[in-house]
């Protein structure tokens, strides 16, 4: 507006001053390529300004932006002809910078997999391009969706890979009120086959004309279908139907320190599965409320009346048998536990206790933790594909890298796959300058969290990769072409335009 117009022509400021009120950048403007760098030794580091690069008054056709490799060289304390001539060498493990985020091994892909007769058929015909998509390729060429790559041999693996969040444990006494579980579960199917022999003693003493006897069966079967004080049976005779431990996400649910003690669980448990009997799922909820990972997330499509009839279950000291064949995947029942079998890849339930057990936190054990990211067993199996990763501010916690990859970050560099794919083609012409390294230990990068620890697939391309083409007199080579100034450049406010502008739809008016 005015006010902002006239406060802009009567400050004072220098020219680099007046290039801030409308560029922005990713770091101080007057620091070299935007960066304090760290390793500068002491006052060694200048300060810039625009204009020692952008210089105007360059005639009606010039421009500001074109830079000439002499700008470049001007502050660099190695100094170097060209590219091809005298450019420092390429770091030993350039372009990599870290371990990818999907642990895919190419070395043990194309070396033994693919070349394996039962995978002849599903073994990919084009190489590189099979998986990467050349359609989006930029800076770097992005994997394909797992449906279209992956899932052809590694998609009947995920089913299989099951989630045990609760298990009934071993117990010497019954902790159980036998009445109480009849009432709110109805009688047992122990119960009702004992009721059936009690029958059978019931036929046989009317026959032999036995009162008393025909008296205390008829009592047992009231008592055994909960019809009469009592539980019909003897509690000296409990034999606990479970020899297990209780499960470390079962220890997570429940609050306590240690899943074998029994002592310690015997009430907790107790408590747990009769709330299971009276409310279903929302017994389960409860217990991970206020956790980073909400139980709408970690307990999704999870049936009530399933909790419910497994809790009766347990406390009928039974194991559970299904009305039918569990689901191929989802929340299921079997025996003396209550599981999850993945859906899909990428499947939420999975994901989520996975990402719960790795965000650490009160009550998340290091057995439940490494149980849940153990890439050989279980829903961790996930982990076996997907990197876990520390994060840096908080060792304790760690994250899943559930994305094929992001774009590179590695600053001050720009390259460009498209041209390079046009110019060689496609399929193994992306092993011209991507060689595999078979000697590389790809996989031991992945069995620790530091992802700036790896061996990369593949070995650094060198200076002489790019000059084969990239030489003096052939193809351009100036510094610009590979090496950008700024980081994060952008603009920090909108420019105006004029009312005539507008009226005309001029190249302003948007």
């Amino acid at each position: 507006d005015a006010a902002n117009w006239l406060q802009a022509a009567w400050s004072p400021a220098s020219v680099s001053q007046s290039c801030e009120t409308c560029h922005t950048f990713d770091g101080p403007a007057s620091a070299p390529h935007n960066e304090t760098f760290q390793n500068a030794s002491a006052g060694a580091e200048r300060q810039t300004q625009c204009t020692m690069c952008h210089t105007e008054h360059k005639g009606e056709n010039g421009t500001t932006v074109k830079l000439a490799d002499a700008q470049c060289s001007a502050c660099h304390e190695q100094k170097f002809a060209s590219f091809s001539n005298g450019h420092p060498p390429f770091s030993e493990t350039y372009p990599s910078r870290r371990r990818t985020a999907i642990a895919f091994n190419h070395t043990s892909h194309f070396t033994r997999h693919f070349e394996d007769q039962r995978f002849a058929e599903r073994a990919p015909k084009d190489r590189c391009v099979a998986c990467h998509d050349t359609d989006r390729a930029g800076r770097n060429v992005p994997v394909k969706a797992f449906e279209q790559t992956c899932a052809a041999c590694h998609e009947s693996q995920i089913s299989d890979r099951e989630l045990v969040v609760f298990r009934l444990p071993e117990f010497e006494e019954n902790p159980f009120d036998p009445a109480a579980v009849r009432e709110s579960c109805g009688p047992s199917r122990e119960d009702l086959d004992s009721a059936s022999d009690i029958f059978d003693n019931v036929a046989d003493s009317l026959v032999a004309a036995d009162t008393a006897g025909i008296e205390k069966s008829l009592k047992q079967l009231r008592g055994r279908l909960g019809l009469e004080a009592g539980d019909g049976a003897n509690d000296d005779d409990y034999l606990s139907v479970s020899i297990e431990f209780l499960p470390p996400t079962a220890v997570m649910l429940l609050g306590i320190e240690d899943g074998e003690d029994m002592a310690e669980y015997t009430e907790p448990v107790r408590d747990l599965v009769t709330a299971m009997i009276e409310d279903g799922g929302q017994a389960l909820s409860d217990t991970v409320e206020g956790r980073n990972v909400p139980a709408s997330e970690l307990f999704a499509g999870l049936s009530s009346d399933l909790v419910n009839r497994a809790g009766c279950a347990c406390a009928s000291n039974l194991e559970y048998e299904a009305p039918a064949d569990p689901v191929a995947g989802g929340w299921y029942a079997g025996f003396l536990s209550l599981n999850y079998k993945p859906v899909r890849h990428a499947d939420p339930v999975a994901r989520a206790w996975i990402e719960l057990a790795a965000a650490g936190g009160k009550g998340i054990s290091e057995d439940m933790r490494d149980t849940m990211i153990d890439g050989s067993s279980g829903v961790g199996a996930c982990t076996k594909c997907h990197s876990v990763n520390a994060d840096p501010q908080n060792p304790e916690t760690l994250h899943i890298a559930w994305k094929l990859g992001a774009e590179s970050k590695r600053r001050h560099v720009q390259y460009s796959h498209v041209p390079h794919l046009n110019l060689l083609g496609l399929g193994q012409a992306c092993e011209t300058c991507h060689k595999m390294d078979q000697e590389a230990d790809f996989d031991a990068a992945f069995k620790q969290y530091d992802p700036g620890i790896f061996a990369s697939n593949f070995k650094s391309i060198e200076n002489n990769t790019c000059i084969g083409c990239h030489a003096e007199g052939e193809v351009r080579q100036d510094c610009t072409l590979c090496h950008e100034y700024h980081n994060g450049h952008g603009f920090r406010n909108r420019m105006s335009a004029t009312g005539s502008d507008q009226n005309a739809g001029g190249p302003m008016a948007n």
